[in-house]
């Protein structure tokens, strides 16, 4: 994906590709017996890599998509309606309260949509994370300072993530669908 199609995650898409590149290096530069003890950690930086840059894309599409208004000047213009209120002006009042029913669909949207950026926010930062600490790890196999049990066991922390994101994504995806077709 180009930068563009990242947006202002293009950094840190960009910071997970260089992490995973980094891996992939000093997984060659490993003697072959210890190569093999580890083959999943290379697969586990490019899986890491393709779900940050999934998470990434799916952002940048959803702030792109999403309007610019607030709850705040949804909650205002439905607090100004609720105060003209007028029982004696039925073809206004009618009128209104379809208008606040809107408004309140609105507001739900707007809050749906926050706490699924916040939600997408913290597995973008968790897959970030756990790539890091797969590249750090690496780092310290190959100066002596870790063994080959510890990448694995931090390849194997960074899969079982990995899958979470996944499944998480997927509910995501399937909920958001649904409320499509009911709202349509």
């Amino acid at each position: 994906a180009n930068d563009s199609a990242l947006g202002a995650y293009a950094s840190i898409v960009n910071r997970a590709r260089s992490d995973r590149d980094e891996i992939v290096r000093l997984v060659s530069y490993l003697p072959e017996p210890e190569r093999a003890r580890i083959p999943e950690v290379a697969n586990t930086a490019n899986t890491l890599v393709g779900k940050i840059e999934a998470i990434a894309i799916s952002m940048t599409q959803n702030e792109r998509n999403t309007g610019v208004r607030s709850s705040a000047e949804i909650d205002a213009e439905i607090q100004q309606l609720e105060s003209e209120a007028n029982p004696f002006d039925t073809a206004r009042s009618e009128a209104r309260v379809r208008r606040l029913a809107q408004l309140r669909r609105e507001r739900r949207m707007v809050i749906e949509t926050t706490r699924s950026r916040e939600q997408n926010r913290a597995r973008l930062e968790s897959c970030r994370l756990a790539l890091e600490n797969v590249r750090l790890d690496m780092v310290r196999l190959r100066t002596g300072n870790s063994s080959v049990q510890s990448v694995t066991l931090i390849a194997e922390q960074a899969m079982a993530l990995a899958r979470e994101v996944d499944i998480a994504v997927s509910a995501a995806n399937e909920v958001r669908d649904l409320t499509r077709v009911r709202s349509s």
